[in-house]
């Protein structure tokens, strides 16, 4: 693939990305003018509200106090943990040219690699 045929998609991403961006606006707008959608709204933002209080009002209890810092202590296990196993992922790929792995448990897993273009950086003037 050469560089040309990249950035002729790049620019026709951002261009699609764009037409979303705006029909999307006016969507938004169209929901914005209705009085109806607009009070119905109000009424499910103010029950999520309360739904909310309630909920950290019941998990402020000290019963449930130990669980939910077990859970939070969990979360970032899992977090730090699925990092470290991406890069190994990465580094077996790429050492052993496969988009397999075998488990523990004898099952054979693919690996998938995600990648995402990230938008321009803004240009410092000079």
């Amino acid at each position: 693939m050469d560089l040309t045929t990249i950035q002729k998609r790049i620019s026709q991403l951002d261009a699609a990305q764009q037409e979303a961006r705006r029909t999307k606006e006016t969507l938004d707008d169209a929901l914005k003018e209705d009085d109806r959608y607009q009070e119905i709204d109000l009424q499910i933002r103010d029950l999520a509200l309360k739904r909310k209080q309630l909920k950290d009002e019941i998990w402020t209890q000290k019963a449930f106090q130990e669980a939910v810092a077990k859970l939070k202590d969990i979360r970032e296990e899992i977090s730090d943990l699925a990092e470290i196993l991406n890069q190994e992922l990465l580094d077996w790929r790429q050492k052993n040219n496969t988009d397999e792995i075998i488990g523990a448990d004898g099952t054979t897993r693919r690996v998938k690699i995600s990648v995402r273009l990230l938008p321009p950086r803004s240009q410092p003037n000079n």
